[in-house]
């Protein structure tokens, strides 16, 4: 990975999401439950490309998402 290549996070309070999005290609990627409600796209050669956390407000502080949001313009 470059010193370039970041990930991005982001919450959207509409659909109550968090997600998190790795560099790189997503091609192939599937989706598994790694937790109850916890999605992450993994490649076939086990690469991690995102993650999404719905009903994030359940599980996390306002606080805490209302930084991702004022952070990363989610």
């Amino acid at each position: 990975m470059t010193p370039q290549a970041r990930f991005k996070m982001t919450y959207d309070p509409g659909a109550d999401v968090l997600g998190l999005w790795l560099p790189g290609s997503s091609r192939g990627a599937l989706t598994h439950e790694i937790a109850p409600g916890i999605h992450a796209d993994v490649t076939p050669d086990g690469r991690l490309t995102s993650a999404e956390v719905p009903r994030a407000s359940a599980r996390y502080t306002a606080d805490t998402l209302r930084s991702l949001r004022s952070r990363h313009g989610g």
